[in-house]
């Protein structure tokens, strides 16, 4: 459980995310991805994911999860009863178990790596 005041739902952010962070801007704030560069397809495509409750944020700061593609599950394993919550762009909710196995996670976090992801 998260703290007070706090959220455990974030969005993965890091290269090759939906929010790559990748520079493109209006104003001051940074655009999102759009359907078209969303490559490996919006069912293969994380949006959001439940974060273990130490990586959880202040629900009204714009705040996110950087992923560390070198240890993909780190603030994500162990966050409830050995599961967490991911949130697909086309909007599909799935309860997926923390020993999910660390190349399926990355292929999942990003947009167009090309990669197709079977049964997990």
């Amino acid at each position: 459980m998260a703290k007070q005041g706090k959220t455990r739902f974030v969005v993965p952010r890091g290269k090759g995310t939906l929010f790559d962070g990748d520079g493109k801007t209006e104003g001051t704030t940074p655009l999102g991805t759009t359907f078209r560069e969303i490559r490996d397809g919006t069912s293969q495509t994380l949006m959001v994911v439940e974060a273990h409750p130490d990586a959880s944020v202040i629900w009204t700061k714009p705040d996110d999860l950087v992923i560390d593609f070198k240890n993909p599950l780190k603030n994500l394993k162990g966050s409830q009863n050995n599961i967490f919550n991911i949130v697909f762009a086309d909007g599909a909710v799935r309860r997926i178990s923390d020993t999910i196995n660390a190349d399926t996670l990355k292929a999942l976090l990003t947009k167009d790596g090309g990669e197709r992801i079977g049964n997990f």
